[in-house]
């Protein structure tokens, strides 16, 4: 076990970090095309999974210190099958093309090792 938070946890946090920021991308697009419908889907998920974090925390402030990384892993976890479960419910609605176009290409980010070249939502 870890007893201080090295490079390897700010990595899994950012990973977090982007798995939350893309998760509200896909929630703020798709209610421009299914109004209601995407906010109440999101709200099911979110009661299901539990909140987001928010991430603009720093990780030494959120992240329980005795349990480094089980604390990572369970965050990864839980945003990764929160996202997931309001794209599945999105998919399932048949709620129209345009809410599929846009959550099908807002599921997709462009990786990169460096943070200030990540981007969420492009092809």
């Amino acid at each position: 076990m870890s007893a201080f938070l090295g490079h390897i946890h700010y990595w899994l946090y950012r990973k977090i970090q982007l798995l939350v920021e893309r998760e509200n991308l896909i929630l703020e697009k798709t209610t421009k095309v299914v109004d209601d419908l995407a906010e109440e889907l999101h709200s099911i998920s979110v009661d299901t999974y539990g909140e987001p974090i928010n991430p603009s925390i720093p990780l030494e402030n959120i992240i329980d210190h005795g349990n480094i990384h089980g604390w990572l892993a369970n965050q990864i976890n839980i945003a990764s099958v929160r996202e997931a479960a309001f794209i599945r419910d999105l998919l399932d609605t048949n709620s129209g093309d345009e809410a599929v176009t846009c959550s099908n290409s807002y599921s997709r980010c462009i990786r990169s090792t460096r943070p200030s070249m990540w981007r969420c939502g492009s092809r």
